[in-house]
């Protein structure tokens, strides 16, 4: 994040006013904050800050907001944020299934076990916004769990299950939008 006024701590004044909000939920740009003067960087300025793959706290269209919200890796904060929810609470509702349990057997009874924590995460990462839908509200995700029979005999003597996977649509954000119209006398 550039900003003319570091001192202001704008980085700072982003993730105290929305870091808190659901995963998900929101988009880096368009966010107001707090206690920070917009940076006055003119539309060259700002062009070279976003080809960089930064973003600035700035005024358009007289309003102070933040521009873009992207990583120096050029992907956009709530994506890597979105991505990371996703990962940690599967990880964390697969663990729990094991330490609440005193065994999650390795056949047909066991493994939907499994899958179904995985499909509780990607439930709840539908609500939060952070799947895409499809129009009928539903969050766009996959996902595959082999049974026991598709196991090999050394993943289950070394008792590691491979078996389960999911694809997910990233719901995203509009950032920017085109409107076509026609006006007629």
């Amino acid at each position: 994040m550039m900003h003319d006024k570091i001192e202001q701590y704008p980085h700072l004044a982003l993730i105290g006013g929305h870091g808190s909000k659901p995963v998900g939920s929101i988009t880096y740009k368009f966010k107001k904050l707090i206690g920070v003067d917009p940076a006055p960087y003119d539309a060259t300025t700002l062009t070279q800050i976003h080809s960089l793959n930064g973003f600035a706290y700035v005024t358009k269209n007289g309003n102070p907001q933040t521009s873009e919200g992207t990583m120096l890796s050029g992907e956009y904060i709530d994506v890597i944020h979105g991505k990371d929810w996703v990962k940690v609470n599967m990880e964390q509702a697969i663990n729990t299934l094991f330490l609440n349990n005193d065994k999650v057997s390795f056949d047909d009874v066991g493994i939907p076990q499994i899958e179904g924590e995985a499909l509780t995460i990607l439930e709840v990462a539908g609500k939060q916004g952070i799947i895409a839908k499809n129009d009928s509200g539903q969050p766009l995700y996959t996902v595959t769990a082999q049974g026991r029979a598709e196991s090999t005999a050394q993943d289950r003597a070394e008792r590691h299950y491979k078996g389960l996977s999911f694809s997910l649509e990233l719901a995203g954000a509009i950032h920017e939008a085109t409107v076509i119209g026609e006006m007629v006398v």
